[in-house]
């Protein structure tokens, strides 16, 4: 390993634990660290990447749980004997939470299209039973994120496009895995409970462009809490 070691640019304001548990594989790689040897002290990588010494020790966490670092105490982190070189990787790490989240609304709003074009009084019905829990919990002034999972997993049910309805369940489950490591105010998101009336009354009303308007303003605050 060279002893004068390559910096890497800081890592972004509100990077989270596991795109910052992928700048420091990165930095792994580009300074050619191998198997069993020792990676720079958690205030040194702090430093490196402008970022806490708690976001490093949350982000060596999850590589510890990936069996890729090892920390003995008293001695510092070291990459784990017996990994082969070049399989250091993680799926979806280098791929950004608001690039997929754009992808997933555009493809929610092709379904709402499809919806406000015609739907069953079953699926309406069901649509608004969904919602009933989630304004209950607005009501008492928390944000209930099984509800919201629900109400628009059972938008996604009702579109007759199976193929797109897969596509959509993979990706939600992609980004609640991605997300669980996320620091995101529940907060921003209760400001969107109103605007999921709003999404079901312009269904119900097959007003395309209000019910577009709605969904939309739910991604905007969305994307702001993921911004913060």
């Amino acid at each position: 390993m060279s002893a004068e070691m390559t910096e890497t640019k800081p890592a972004r304001n509100g990077v989270l634990y596991m795109r910052l548990a992928d700048e420091i594989l990165a930095y792994i790689r580009d300074n050619h660290i191998r198997s069993g040897e020792r990676i720079p002290s958690e205030r040194r990588l702090a430093e490196i990447f402008s970022t806490s010494r708690t976001s490093i020790r949350e982000a060596v966490r999850v590589l510890q749980n990936k069996n890729i670092l090892e920390v003995q105490i008293g001695n510092g982190m070291f990459v784990k004997s017996g990994l082969a070189e070049g399989t250091i990787h993680i799926e979806l790490w280098k791929i950004d939470y608001m690039e997929i989240l754009e992808l997933k609304t555009l493809l929610e709003y092709s379904i709402i299209a499809q919806l406000c074009e015609y739907i069953s009084p079953a699926d309406l019905h069901a649509i608004e039973q969904s919602l009933v829990p989630l304004e209950k919990a607005y009501e008492r002034g928390v944000f209930d994120q099984k509800a919201d999972y629900r109400f628009h997993q059972r938008i996604r049910s009702c579109c007759r496009n199976l193929t797109l309805v897969q596509l959509l369940d993979n990706l939600v489950i992609k980004l609640d895995e991605y997300s669980r490591q996320m620091e995101i105010q529940w907060l921003a998101w209760y400001h969107t409970v109103p605007l999921h009336r709003e999404l079901y009354e312009a269904i119900r009303d097959h007003d395309v462009e209000r019910a577009h308007a709605a969904f939309y303003g739910i991604f905007e605050i969305d994307k702001r809490a993921l911004e913060e």
